[in-house]
């Protein structure tokens, strides 16, 4: 067979993968510095069309660290291909018909040379992302913490059956790791510093201080509320449960309606940090003191417990 020309783009002989197209022209034409994502099409064989986001590890020095401190980029890679998959084959022994609530993981990579995640890009298929100004609506809302109630009990439920080795294989992969606290100190201080001068340009010089003063101690407070939990009610959460991580759609589908991205940053520990959080961040003040009490019994612990239930592990409930 006649082999493609080393150098000329123009020169491709199908089937071939031509000698050019590597690491190097991916790095220098597609992937930006600034930038850990890309969007591409693809065209397949059978007339097929996917559209994909390829996410990979940051190439700032600095981020990249990070991100190896935090395990961000092994713990989802973890998800994708250990827990999420598992989480799918429950929900098929309940008869849940469809896709599951979260995004598709089409492949996955960390070897410290190709490390790499790619996605099917949803955004495509008419998914778009709520109103972070506004905050999640009232239907948006029960979606949510209906799906969350699923994803918190089918951890439950993959925890008591793989009880024998959860600890050595699981556990262990969501655990604060020391070697990122102070790392985490840094950030927090930056964070709050900035907040409170905000806050300060407001006028109100109470509050600023007030914020002031969790700036050496915002992280140990947050290991503390992460390591805080009951082992019984303990799951894999999601870690960064808000409205930019969410994506909506609006179609017939039950199964559809709602995907879950993004599991860079889990932690086992107690389901309230994926409520507290998602309601902190994601609702507004109207929402919260109206309707919160009643979702969270309706739409979040129905969903729990309607799961429990069907899998067999009614006992899990308390």
């Amino acid at each position: 067979m006649e082999k493609a020309a080393e150098t000329d783009p123009n020169a491709v002989i199908y089937g071939q993968v031509p000698t050019w197209l590597n690491k190097e022209y991916f790095q220098n034409n597609l992937w930006p510095e600034s930038k850990e994502s890309i969007k591409a099409k693809l065209c397949m064989e059978d007339g097929k069309t996917h559209w994909v986001i390829a996410k990979c590890l940051p190439s700032n020095p600095i981020r990249q660290m990070m991100s190896e401190q935090l395990g961000t980029f092994r713990k989802e890679i973890f998800l994708y291909q250990e827990l999420l998959p598992a989480y799918t084959q429950l929900c098929e022994r309940m008869g849940i018909k469809g896709s599951p609530p979260w995004a598709k993981c089409l492949y996955a990579n960390k070897d410290g040379v190709s490390d790499i995640i790619i996605m099917e890009d949803l955004k495509q298929e008419g998914y778009i992302m709520g109103d972070r100004m506004n905050g999640l609506s009232l239907e948006q809302l029960r979606l949510v913490l209906n799906s969350l109630g699923l994803y918190h009990a089918l951890s439950l439920v993959y925890k008591n059956e793989n009880s024998d080795n959860f600890h050595s294989k699981v556990k262990k992969q969501f655990e604060v790791p020391k070697s990122a606290l102070e790392m985490m100190r840094s950030i927090m201080s930056g964070s709050v510093s900035a907040i409170e001068n905000l806050v300060r340009g407001w006028g109100f010089n109470a509050e600023a201080d007030k914020i002031a003063s969790m700036k050496d101690t915002s992280v140990e407070t947050l290991v503390e509320m992460i390591q805080d939990f009951d082992e019984e009610s303990a799951v894999v959460n999601h870690g960064d449960f808000w409205i930019n991580n969410l994506l909506f759609k609006d179609t017939p589908e039950e199964d559809r309606k709602l995907k879950i991205l993004d599991f860079q940053m889990p932690w086992y520990t107690s389901p309230a940090m994926d409520l507290i959080y998602l309601m902190g961040s994601s609702t507004n003040t109207e929402i919260r003191r109206k309707y919160w009490k009643t979702l969270l019994e309706e739409a979040y612990l129905s969903a729990v417990r309607n799961t429990l239930k069907k899998l067999g592990h009614a006992d899990l409930l308390k």
